[in-house]
Parts: structure tokens; C-alpha cells; sequence
């Protein structure tokens, strides 16, 4: 079963958020930044796990929007799919801080 919620997280970012054979799947489109920091936070804290974020149609990511991501991690059993350049960078230099978060490649 697949339950489809568009969510509008801040002025530049939305998402749809969908329930799929026990898999929460985020699907973010626009750019992760200040303005959608607390609006993102805050629906990775309703969500239960195990959930796969897809940020193929993400074209920018802040700290402080990396930092939200890598926070839920640990709790959600989280995936990131695809992503900026930038999100790379930021976890390249976290390293071993960035937790649990898993990373998968595009298909």
C-alpha cells in the first residue's frame, strides 16, 4: 500500500512523502537550506523507520540542512539517494561524524 503526501518545507524546497511496503520514501525536490531547516527536522521526526530520503532533485544543501539529515540517521534507519555535489563534500569531510546515515547511488 502507498500513502502519497506532498509536503511544502520551505520556499524553495517541497517533497512528497509516500509509505511503501513498510519503507517511508521522502522524495525532496529544490534546495535544502535555513529556510526549510525546521519544517524538515520536524517531519524526519514524525516519521518512523526505516526510511529512504531521494535527493535526485536536490540542487543545493547547506550545513545546517546536512546536519538535520545526518541527526535523524541513527533513528530512522535512514538512506540518502543521489544529492548535490555539496552534500558529498560536507560528508567527505564528516566522516566518521556523519553517523549512520547510508548513502546509495542513483539506479
Amino acid at each position: 500500500m502507498t500513502v502519497d503526501a506532498r509536503h511544502v518545507l520551505g520556499p524553495a524546497l517541497g517533497g512528497t512523502l509516500a509509505r511503501t511496503s513498510g519503507v517511508t520514501v521522502l522524495h525532496l525536490t529544490g534546495d535544502i537550506d535555513v529556510s526549510a531547516e525546521a519544517a524538515l527536522a520536524r517531519l524526519l521526526s514524525e516519521l518512523t523507520p526505516p526510511v529512504r530520503v531521494d535527493m535526485t532533485e536536490v540542487s543545493f544543501v547547506d550545513l545546517r540542512g546536512v546536519r538535520v539529515i545526518v541527526r535523524a540517521a541513527d533513528r530512522l534507519d535512514l538512506v540518502v539517494v543521489g544529492g548535490p555535489a555539496t552534500l558529498d563534500l560536507v560528508l567527505g569531510f564528516l566522516g566518521d561524524a556523519a553517523g549512520a546515515l547510508r548513502r546509495e547511488r542513483p539506479a
